[in-house]
């Protein structure tokens, strides 16, 4: 992915002036040791699909101080997730504050985690996430396979 593919901020974010002078990797480096993606794009149009391949997934609220972590199982209804059954402190969080992110995680180690931000409604005890950006992603290693060396992060579009 050139720098002209790239979102505006992520463009003037990663230029090479920039990264060279913070010394980050850029979004398309493939670190040593690593083979294959640390991320993935993932299609709007496929979230359906995608989160099939998955089981439960973790609700992140903000609360005032810190955050909230749920285990839910959402649903896709026409373009929005839908969570039912949720808890008093993930609602009260959602309202106040309605960014929320869901993370469902990887089946084994080598897999890649489901991670989708989006804006929440409450409606009783159901939340109704429509998704703003999400991705596919897993660490990279380290050259010898012992630590974590990195990450790459790709954002989708609608």
């Amino acid at each position: 992915m050139g720098d002209e593919q790239l979102p505006p901020l992520r463009r003037s974010l990663y230029s090479r002036k920039l990264t060279k002078q913070l010394k980050i990797p850029r979004p398309t480096a493939q670190l040593p040791g690593y083979v294959g993606e640390m991320s993935k794009s993932v299609d709007p149009a496929d979230l359906e699909r995608t989160i099939g391949r998955y089981g439960f997934a973790y609700l992140v609220t903000v609360a005032e101080r810190g955050v909230h972590v749920l285990a839910v199982s959402p649903v896709m209804s026409d373009s929005a997730l839908v969570v039912d059954g949720v808890g008093r402190h993930s609602l009260a969080n959602a309202v106040a504050r309605p960014e929320v992110t869901l993370v469902w995680p990887p089946a084994d180690p080598g897999d890649f985690s489901l991670i989708v931000d989006g804006s929440a409604v409450v409606d009783g005890s159901t939340i109704t996430i429509t998704p703003t950006g999400g991705i596919l992603h897993r660490p990279a290693p380290t050259a010898d396979g012992t630590g974590r060396a990195g990450s790459d992060c790709a954002p989708i579009t609608s």
